[in-house]
């Protein structure tokens, strides 16, 4: 039962001091499972943000992720959001959130990819605020037959890079050896997610033995 951890650590000027740890009340998962995959986002629009957590595989009873407060609450735990897909949640139940403003109020929303669900899998779903009670706003798929059949687990991020107010979408794809290495580049959803292109890592090695991507975007020129 050791699982189901996460460290809050101060910023750099504070040296990265532990701040307290939080765990995720869910007893039967941590002892099963145990991963945490946080984001943090202002949910509520108070310039505090707080934080949500993906969870691991977790069969018959996953899809979830549970929502804690932000500092000025001492992170505590608030409520639970569940992924709302009874067929994966049976078969799998991984969740992979992250935070975006992927609206025009100014409260951040949620980005959702799943695990591995092969057949029927490529998909991530987008949830409303925490003002809209986390409801379900759209889903969305990656347009890769292929993969989705072989694995169709997603790794998403969000970050603006055509300079208008929403973020766009980069979708990861997990391990397809001999085919994989890409992300997906996708318009934010007031434009529906329309394809934008591919990027390749171009690593041959790599691209052969496993493929798997995880993205992650910052502005690393400094124009905006």
């Amino acid at each position: 039962q050791a699982g189901g951890w996460i460290a809050i650590e101060d910023d750099a000027l504070h040296g990265f001091r532990l701040l307290r740890w939080i765990r995720v009340p869910f007893s039967l998962y941590n002892a099963a499972d145990g991963q945490t995959r946080p984001t943090c986002g202002d949910f509520d629009g108070d310039g505090r943000d707080e934080i949500v957590v993906g969870l691991g595989p977790y069969p018959s009873s996953g899809g979830w992720m549970p929502v804690f407060e932000d500092a000025a609450s001492n992170f505590a735990f608030s409520n639970w959001i569940r992924a709302g897909w009874a067929a994966y949640n049976a078969a799998n139940g991984e969740t992979r959130p992250v935070a975006g403003q992927l609206d025009s109020d100014p409260r951040e929303e949620i980005l959702v990819g799943f695990g591995r669900y092969p057949a029927a899998g490529g998909w991530l779903q987008v949830r409303d605020d925490r003002a809209a009670g986390w409801a379900l706003r759209s889903w969305a798929r990656l347009d890769w037959n292929a993969y989705n059949r072989y694995n169709g687990g997603t790794w998403p991020t969000v970050g603006n890079v055509d300079g208008d107010p929403l973020d766009e979408v980069f979708l990861g794809e997990e391990a397809f050896p001999g085919r994989g290495g890409y992300i997906r580049v996708l318009d934010d959803p007031a434009h529906g997610f329309a394809r934008l292109g591919w990027i390749n890592v171009s690593w041959p090695l790599y691209q052969q033995y496993s493929g798997e991507t995880r993205p992650a975007v910052i502005d690393v020129d400094g124009d905006g």
